[in-house]
């Protein structure tokens, strides 16, 4: 199954409470996409959304995913 996962930061980027989070969240997204999870992700460049493609079961893995990204646990970041 096909699942939009749109997303915005909660933080400003250069908030450094999340500095270190970062790199985790870049690795985390390689890892996902190496796996054929994450499938594509879009940028907005006037705003700090997002929006994740992923390829998943059902909506429970989806919200497991999302829940698993590093800047989501840190509070950095918002999905829906």
């Amino acid at each position: 199954m096909k699942v939009l996962a749109p997303g915005r930061d909660t933080a400003p980027a250069d908030d450094p409470r999340f500095a270190a989070v970062r790199p985790a969240e870049a690795r985390r997204a390689w890892e996902l996409y190496q796996a054929d999870i994450l499938r594509e992700i879009y940028f907005r460049a006037d705003r700090p959304n997002r929006v994740l493609v992923l390829e998943v079961e059902d909506l429970a893995e989806a919200r497991a995913v999302i829940d698993g990204l590093p800047l989501v646990a840190a509070g950095s970041s918002t999905s829906t």
